[in-house]
């Protein structure tokens, strides 16, 4: 946005023509709005535009300073706040934020916001944003349906050890599914899938691990398991959960990030 600029003059052409004007379009070169610009006698001015003020919608603009017989001007892009682009009928995750921001979701009601990369884990931790957001993968409020989010009752008894909030694209993903004493000893599913679309990631099948109905020690099983010949990684940016399944039933389920750059 223009904010500061020198305008050179002739004398002649200041006193035919002393008003210098503004003139805003938008992408289709129709006009927007104009103003006057307060030139100083050395040539300078300083300006800023209220976009705010005039429900400018996010796109590409253009603006001309009219000086004397001359013309003068160029383009630029224009970002609406969340809110506003929101209320004029944008679909939360199509929200735009400024560069070096990141959009995310209001736990509490939906609405987009933007905010620093660096503050996604602490909002997160805090429970004022959901564990994904809009730029990666989505995100559906409270009370609406989605078919790739499963929300399961977890079991006690089952835990994951070793599973990182946050990983990088192509990062490998280990952790530890452990089965507590007295679990069901049965066929067990570990599925990672994408929280937007539910393709699934990942997945193994792990037979009964004793001879009994249920398990009489705490049982351990590395993911991934000796049996998979490459790590677990992830090349797309998003929200992805890891769903546990023992003898056809949904038991567990947990999330995490995968990120295109994690900030310190």
């Amino acid at each position: 946005m223009l904010q500061k600029a020198n305008l050179y003059l002739s004398v002649a052409e200041y006193n035919a023509k002393p008003e210098v004007k503004i003139r805003f379009e938008n992408s289709t070169n129709h006009p927007f709005f104009e103003d006057i610009l307060d030139v100083k006698p050395d040539g300078t001015f300083i300006y800023a535009a209220n976009f705010s003020s005039k429900n400018a919608k996010t796109g590409s603009y253009s603006f001309s300073v009219d000086a004397g017989f001359s013309s003068t001007g160029s383009s630029f892009e224009y970002i609406a706040s969340p809110l506003k682009q929101f209320k004029s009928g944008i679909a939360p995750k199509d929200v735009v934020c400024k560069q070096g921001l990141e959009l995310v979701m209001k736990k509490s009601n939906g609405q987009p916001i933007c905010i620093k990369g660096t503050s996604v884990e602490t909002l997160t931790l805090r429970n004022y944003i959901p564990e994904y957001n809009g730029a990666l993968g989505g995100e559906i409020p409270s009370g609406s349906s989605n078919s790739g989010i499963i929300e399961i009752p977890n079991n006690s008894g089952i835990l994951l050890e070793g599973l990182k909030i946050t990983y990088k694209i192509d990062e490998p993903i280990k952790f530890t599914l452990v089965l507590k004493a007295g679990q069901k000893c049965s066929t067990t599913e570990i599925s990672i899938i994408n929280a937007h679309t539910s393709e699934i990631m990942s997945g193994v099948l792990i037979d009964p691990l004793c001879n009994s109905k249920y398990y009489p020690q705490d049982v351990k099983i590395d993911i991934p398991t000796e049996y998979q010949n490459t790590p677990i990684t992830i090349n797309q940016p998003g929200y992805y959960t890891i769903l546990v399944k023992i003898d056809e039933v949904f038991v567990f389920e947990n999330g995490f990030l995968v990120r295109s750059i994690i900030p310190r």
